[in-house]
Order: structure tokens, then C-alpha cells, then sequence
């Protein structure tokens, strides 16, 4: 039996919290093994790729007695090597050793003074590579950057305007996207920060000219060229209905596909033309073999090949279910994809059908990396951006968007 000074200390106990074992005492410790919240696995460890480097991040806790963190890292399957040790209330650190196309996984070793016992994160996969990968989120504040391995956002341009339309500018690592809402067209650099902005009305889509780094924009008044700083070079409201824009880097030749029925061309000499005969162009992107275009009639369902010059049509190719979009390969050939069939299908440069990958939700975006090894493909309806190699062993997605739209990659 109990003695009353027992029974009188154990009830001052549970009035304090405490029950004289250890079955309610305080787990707000995240790296505590009975933490119910984490179960002592340090939370929000993320290994972000990038171009021969790894960005990794943690949080810091807020743990007086962490002492110091450890980031480890593994080729997947190979032995764990200890790359760098950092202070407790750090919460990053760069691998900058990191070998673009190799897979690795990272996690962090943390140590708390007077604590022998091992602490661990969770472990992350990055995979390096060179390109930057550039999102067009059809929401508010929805341009965005993807990792090269598509498994990490990494950032998200914290910027009000209803965005639609992306064009890359290679030389200058930047990309530009029509905010339409604000009647303006915005360029950001690779660090998510604008750089410039080029003011005109009802804009629609929008290309670059990298040679000297102006902007051809096409609207609801018509086409205009302007410089960076937003002064305007030319302007041609003949155009109407514009659905896409294109510029040839190498000769620059603008090509704009009219909803109306016919491809605008206008030269780097100043002359313009059309190609007429089609039902409803929707989507165009250069060949650069020749300076020539694809171009996706999503009215007839079908994509053409057209020469470079005057354009004349030399291939088209039918069996799309509902194609809205088509990225010309460096490779040779160009991806379309087919938003009715769930599907990307190549196309050979003499404008055969060649092998389809299917599987996607509703694909309405597409670009081609990799020097034509891997298509990137934007999912609208499920927010997803997908990676998947052209011979599709490789597939990895990354969700979490509202209504991904557009997409393109700087080299």
C-alpha cells in the first residue's frame, strides 16, 4: 500500500505535468525518436539541382544545443561520403562538386552537445544539369522556375499579373512572360528578380531576338518589336488574332500564327508575307536547320512543315487527336503535343509520324531539352510539370501548380 507522503507527491506530480516516468513529458524536440509529429527525423531537409551544383537547405530548429550539421551525400548505390560540416543554426549549404546527369542522395547528420545518440534527416534526390527550366503558371504570380531534374520548384515570382506566354533569351539567361492583366510584358532573370518591363496594350505572346536581345510582341492591336527598355522599333497592325509568336535566332525572321487562317512572316530585311490555307494555326516554332517553322492547325487538327524564305508548306502530318503545341528539336524533327490524346508524338524532319508517349493529363505545353534527349511537358489540368526521356525510361514530375500553361528552357 501507498504511503500518504507517496500519494501526496504523486498528485503534486501530475498537477506539474509530469507522471514520474517519460510517457508525457514535452516532444516539441523534432529530433526526439518520440516526437509524434516527426518521430526524430529532422524535418524540411531539400536538395534543390541545379547546373554542376546541389543547393541544399534545412531548417535551423531553433535548438540551443545543436552543435553542428553534417551534410552527407551518396551516388545512389555507392558508399556515403561526408561532404561539409556546418554550424548548428545554419540551414544551407552548396555542393558545388556536384557532376551534372548523376543521380545523388543527400541528407544531414546533426549533432547535439551532450547527445550520443545519432540524429538524421530525411533523405533527398537531385539529379544536376544544365539548362534553366522556366513555367508559365496561368495564375496570379505564376511564373516560375523548375529544377533541371524536375523533382524542386525553385522559385516563384512573387509578382501580381495573370501570366500567359514565355520566351527565353539563351545569351542573357532570362525570360520573358506576357502579364497580361497589367498590359505589360515582364523580364526576370534566372534568380526570380525583374529585370525590365515593356509596357503595351491587350499583349498576348511574346519572343526574343537574342542577337540584340529585342522583344516582338504580338497583341490584340497587332505585332510590335521593341527594345528592352521598351522603346518600340516596329509595329504592324495588319496582324489579327494572333496565337503564337516565333522569332528565328539565326536570321531574325518573326513568324506569328493568325487565328484567322494564315501564317505572318516578316524578314530580317524589313519585307513581309503570308502563307494562307490553314484552319486555325495555334502554335509555331522555328526549325533552326533552316529557318523554316512547324506549326500546330489545331482547326484541322494537323501539323505542317514550312520552308524557310516564303514558307512554303513542304510536309504536313495528320492523326492528332488535338494538338496545341510544338517545340522543334535540336536534334532534328519536333515534339508536339497532343492535349486530346494525352500524348507528345515526334515528328521526323520530313514530316513523318514517328513514336508517341503517352500517359500525360491533358499536355498543353511542351520544350525540348537536353540537346533533344528529354521533352518537358506542362499537364494542365493536373499542375504537373513532367520530364521524361525520348525514349521514355526516364519519367519524373513535380505537382503543386495551379494551371501550367507554357514552358521553355534557357541552354
Amino acid at each position: 500500500m501507498r504511503s500518504r507522503t507517496a500519494t501526496i507527491l504523486a498528485a503534486l506530480l501530475v498537477l506539474v505535468g509530469v507522471d514520474g516516468g517519460c510517457g508525457t513529458r514535452s516532444r516539441d524536440n523534432p529530433l526526439d525518436p518520440d516526437n509524434p509529429g516527426t518521430g526524430g527525423t529532422a524535418p524540411n531537409f531539400n536538395a534543390i539541382a541545379g547546373d554542376g551544383e546541389v543547393s541544399v537547405n534545412w531548417s535551423a530548429m531553433g535548438i540551443d544545443d545543436l552543435e553542428q550539421v553534417a551534410v552527407i551525400r551518396r551516388v545512389c548505390g555507392g558508399v556515403a561520403e561526408t561532404l561539409s560540416t556546418q554550424p548548428g543554426q545554419a540551414s544551407g549549404w552548396v555542393d558545388t562538386s556536384a557532376v551534372n546527369g548523376i543521380t545523388y542522395e543527400y541528407w544531414a547528420r546533426y549533432t547535439i552537445l551532450e547527445d550520443p545518440a545519432v540524429h538524421l534527416s530525411n533523405v533527398d534526390l537531385a539529379t544536376p544539369g544544365a539548362g534553366r527550366v522556366w513555367v508559365v503558371d496561368e495564375s496570379w504570380g505564376g511564373l516560375r522556375r523548375v529544377a533541371p531534374d524536375a523533382r524542386d520548384l525553385v522559385w516563384k515570382l512573387p509578382y501580381s499579373g495573370y501570366f500567359r506566354s514565355l520566351a527565353v533569351d539563351h545569351r542573357r539567361g532570362r525570360a520573358w512572360s506576357v502579364a497580361w492583366s497589367r498590359n505589360e510584358v515582364v523580364g526576370v532573370d534566372s534568380l526570380g528578380h525583374i529585370v525590365a518591363t515593356v509596357p503595351t496594350e491587350s499583349p498576348r505572346t511574346v519572343a526574343v531576338y537574342e542577337e540584340d536581345g529585342s522583344i516582338w510582341v504580338a497583341a490584340q492591336w497587332g505585332v510590335g518589336c521593341f527594345t528592352s527598355s521598351g522603346d518600340l522599333l516596329f509595329a504592324d497592325s495588319t496582324v489579327t488574332e494572333p496565337k503564337d509568336i516565333a522569332v528565328d535566332p539565326a536570321r531574325g525572321t518573326c513568324w506569328v500564327a493568325e487565328g484567322t487562317g494564315s501564317i505572318w512572316i516578316r524578314h530580317a530585311d524589313g519585307t513581309t508575307g503570308r502563307v494562307f490555307n490553314f484552319d486555325y494555326p495555334f502554335a509555331i516554332s522555328i526549325a533552326e536547320s533552316d529557318g523554316g517553322a512547324w506549326v500546330v492547325d489545331a482547326g484541322s487538327r494537323q501539323v505542317y512543315r514550312l520552308a524557310g524564305g516564303a514558307g512554303e508548306i513542304v510536309g504536313q502530318v495528320a492523326g492528332f487527336a488535338q494538338p496545341v503545341d510544338v517545340a522543334a528539336s535540336p536534334s532534328g524533327g519536333a515534339w508536339v503535343a497532343d492535349w486530346g490524346a494525352g500524348a507528345v508524338v515526334w515528328v521526323s524532319d520530313v514530316a513523318e509520324r514517328g513514336p508517341a508517349i503517352g500517359g500525360f493529363d491533358h499536355p498543353r505545353g511542351i520544350a525540348v531539352g537536353d540537346s533533344g534527349n528529354t521533352v518537358w511537358v506542362v499537364e494542365a489540368l493536373a499542375g504537373r510539370v513532367t520530364k521524361v526521356s525520348t525514349d521514355a525510361d526516364l519519367r519524373v514530375s513535380i505537382g503543386g501548380l495551379d494551371f501550367p500553361k507554357d514552358i521553355a528552357i534557357a541552354r
